[in-house]
């Protein structure tokens, strides 16, 4: 069966960003104080003057230049190019918000952007019709799990333990999930994307990402 879908990540393969980690001084970092500047850097208010333009992120001399670059400072999104920017325009996608930031390497500084989502998968996913399942430290199966809503399977989640994990099996997804190209599924923590994503990214050349094919997730 060929994949509708893939989650999409930056890479932290050398071969590709030539150093690991890619980035650092990250001043992103302050999303994680609970300061009236990172309350507004959090809200989804499109009138709100963003103080995230301040901010940067500063690449490692001996890493490479990517378009999609290491995000591990941020709780979700990623952070692109301005020429994967213009091409994810274009594309069905969800509430989302571009937050610019700036991207200093080798004493210049380049254009990038921080791609937050603003919606919820979990209200386009059939649980009665989904699968889940407990999984252990090497994804082995250990038991069937039954969920019936967000609710039920946001505790679970948080319940879970690393040498217990929660994981979909198979998700069904709505008759009315819009289509989008490029998503967050906010369960599971993993950006997911389309087989029309994955043509565009390749046919532009885009770099430092890695795709792994999703066989859990059914329209």
């Amino acid at each position: 069966m060929i994949p509708q879908f893939y989650s999409l990540s930056y890479s932290t393969d050398k071969s590709i960003i030539g150093y690991y980690p890619q980035t650092k001084n990250n001043t992103l970092s302050l999303l994680y104080d609970f300061s009236d500047e990172a309350r507004m850097i959090l809200r989804n208010d499109t009138g709100v003057n963003n103080p995230i333009e301040k901010f940067s992120i500063t690449v490692n001399k001996r890493a490479k230049l990517t378009d999609v670059l290491d995000n591990t400072f941020l709780p979700s999104g990623l952070v692109i190019s301005e020429k994967l920017k213009l091409l994810v325009e274009n594309l069905s996608l969800p509430n989302h918000r571009f937050n610019e930031i700036d991207v200093k390497y080798e004493n210049e500084s380049y254009r990038y952007f921080w791609m937050r989502y603003y919606s919820d998968l979990s209200e386009y996913i059939d649980f009665r019709s989904s699968m889940f399942q407990y999984v252990d430290l090497e994804y082995k199966k250990l038991e069937d799990k039954l969920i019936i809503s967000k609710e039920d399977c946001l505790k679970i989640v948080k319940q879970a333990s690393h040498v217990r994990q929660l994981r979909p099996s198979q998700i069904r997804l709505k008759s009315n999930f819009p289509n989008y190209e490029l998503f967050y599924d906010n369960m599971f923590h993993r950006n997911i994307v389309s087989n029309t994503f994955i043509e565009i990214i390749k046919k532009h050349d885009i770099t430092g990402f890695v795709i792994h094919p999703l066989t859990d997730i059914l329209l």
